[in-house]
C-alpha cells in the first residue's frame, strides 16, 4: 500500500531531523520511501506554548506493513531521535513529528489513529506537501479532490519553501 507521511520539525536543525527521520523510515524493513515533497515552512497553529515555524515535508513510502505496524515503526523512530513519547498528542515544540495522513483508499478510525489525518483538508502543511507528490489525491471518505481544500481558508500560510531533504 502506498502510504503518505508528514513530517514536521520545529526544532533546530529542522531541516536535518527531517533527512534523518527520512533516513530511518528507509531502514524499516519492506518499507520503500518512493518519493519526498520540497519543505514547507509555516507558522505554528495551535500550540500551547510560543514556537519557532515548523518545517514539513511529505514523503510517500510504498509497504506491504499494516497501517498500524507502519505507525509503530514511525512511533519508534519519533523516540529514537528523542522525541518523548508523552508529547504525541500535545501542542508542544517538537523534534520530529510523523503523521499518516492518507493511504490510497483507506478509511480508518481507531484510539491510535484515524486516516486520512482529521486536519488533512484544513492545514497547508498537510495539502501543499502531499498535492506536490500526489496532485489528484482526493478525500477517500468523498472522492473529493484534496486540491479544492485549498480554495478554502487552510491554515497557516506558506512562508517559504525550500529543496527536498532527500534527492
Amino acid at each position: 500500500m502506498l502510504f503518505h507521511l508528514n513530517l514536521g520539525s520545529n526544532i533546530e536543525p529542522r531541516q536535518e531531523h527531517l533527512r534523518g527521520a527520512l533516513v530511518l523510515i528507509e531502514q524499516i524493513p519492506r518499507v520503500a520511501v518512493t518519493g519526498c515533497s520540497r519543505i514547507y515552512a509555516t507558522a505554528a497553529v495551535d500550540m500551547s506554548e510560543p514556537a519557532g515555524p515548523f518545517l514539513n515535508c511529505c514523503a510517500a513510502v510504498r509497504t506491504p506493513l499494516r497501517a498500524e505496524a507502519l505507525l509503530e515503526r514511525l512511533k519508534e523512530i519519533e523516540r529514537l531521535m528523542g522525541r518523548p513519547a508523552a508529547s504525541k498528542n500535545a501542542c508542544v515544540s517538537r523534534i520530529i513529528d510523523i503523521d499518516i495522513v492518507l493511504a490510497e483508499h483507506l478509511v480508518l478510525e481507531s484510539p491510535e489513529l484515524t486516516i486520512p489525518h482529521p486536519e488533512l483538508a484544513r492545514r497547508s502543511f498537510f495539502l501543499w506537501p502531499l498535492l506536490e507528490l500526489c496532485p489528484g489525491a482526493a478525500d477517500p471518505r468523498t472522492g473529493r479532490p484534496l486540491r479544492r481544500f485549498l480554495a478554502a481558508e487552510v491554515v497557516p500560510p506558506i512562508l517559504e519553501t525550500m529543496p527536498a531533504p532527500l534527492p
